[in-house]
């Protein structure tokens, strides 16, 4: 442990890590905050997924607190892994333990990344019920959902919302959106006429 700690002020950041690892694995790390920091370091050396595991495996072994902290350092491992099942999940548990919008927004953008968009849109719903940091983005990627799912009225509203940010390029992406919308239903009502006849 002091190894690792001699080798981060000495800014050599990957022996800090494998004394670190090394002390992990010979079960030296007992303290939660060590636990933590292990991976802290496996993620800003873009080793995502070995992060997940310790934290895993801490949780299973209760020598991590399944709080809202833990559990969104676990989500974005997860999440930078490319594991999306198990980020989805993790970002789930993330939402339910903590009354933070944000991670609600990062569980909806994970289920709508899997195609998973009725999920999604309750999620981006949920996320605006609380306090986000970014409601038009929210708005926005609401509206991509229900747009993906032909919910067209619905995601035109989103789109209207979203577009009440002073961001030019939000509000252009939205006008956009908003007219890919109206024609796709002008199509569907040309088609529908044309099979009635």
């Amino acid at each position: 442990m002091h190894l690792a700690g001699l080798y981060s002020e000495e800014e050599a950041e990957d022996r800090a890590l494998s004394a670190f690892y090394a002390a992990y694995v010979q079960g030296m790390l007992t303290r939660e905050n060590e636990v933590v920091m292990l991976a802290q370091r496996l993620l800003s050396q873009e080793v995502p997924y070995e992060a997940a595991s310790v934290l895993e495996s801490a949780f299973k072994e209760d020598r991590l607190t399944a709080n809202e902290k833990n559990l969104k350092l676990l989500a974005q491992a997860y999440t930078m892994s490319k594991d999306y099942d198990d980020a989805i999940n993790a970002w789930r548990r993330t939402a339910k333990a903590g009354e933070d919008g944000d991670n609600y927004y990062r569980l909806a953008q994970s289920l709508a990344n899997e195609d998973r968009h009725e999920e999604a849109v309750d999620a981006f719903k949920d996320a605006l019920k609380l306090d986000v940091k970014s409601v038009p983005d929210v708005h926005f990627w609401l509206g991509v959902s229900l747009m993906q799912m032909g919910q067209w009225d619905n995601a035109t509203r989103a789109f209207r919302e979203a577009s009440k940010d002073d961001d030019q390029r939000m509000k252009k992406s939205c006008r956009q959106y908003i007219r890919y919308i109206a024609s796709e239903k002008r199509r569907e009502r040309e088609l529908k006429k044309m099979l009635e006849t």
